[in-house]
C-alpha cells in the first residue's frame, strides 16, 4: 500500500478509541487456529458507582502463534484500562 496505494509511508495507525461506557458490557474471546495459534482477550466496561460518575474499561488480550516461517513468532500482548470521570452534565 505504501509503494501503490494510498498509506503515507510511516504507515497506518487506528485511531480508534474504546471509551468507558455507563452500561455494563463484558466480552471474552478464546481461539486456536493454524500454526499453533492462541489468543485470548477481553473487554470490559461499566459504572464503578450508582450514579455512573465513574466508568472503567479494561482491554486485554494474548496471543501466542508461531508463522509459516521457521523461528519467527507472531506473540503479542494487550492492556488498556481506561478511566472516565463525568462529576456533571458538563464536565467529564
Amino acid at each position: 500500500s505504501t509503494l501503490y496505494g494510498q498509506s503515507s509511508i510511516s504507515g497506518i495507525v487506528n485511531l480508534t478509541s474504546k471509551m468507558p461506557e455507563a452500561e455494563t458490557s463484558r466480552e471474552a474471546v478464546v481461539e486456536y487456529g493454524t500454526h499453533d495459534r492462541k489468543q485470548a482477550g477481553v473487554d470490559m466496561t461499566g459504572a464503578l458507582d450508582a450514579n455512573g460518575e465513574f466508568l472503567y474499561r479494561f482491554v486485554g488480550a494474548f496471543r501466542d502463534s508461531d508463522t509459516h516461517v521457521d523461528f519467527v513468532d507472531d506473540n503479542s500482548y494487550l492492556f488498556a484500562p481506561s478511566f472516565t470521570w463525568a462529576p456533571s452534565e458538563d464536565t467529564s
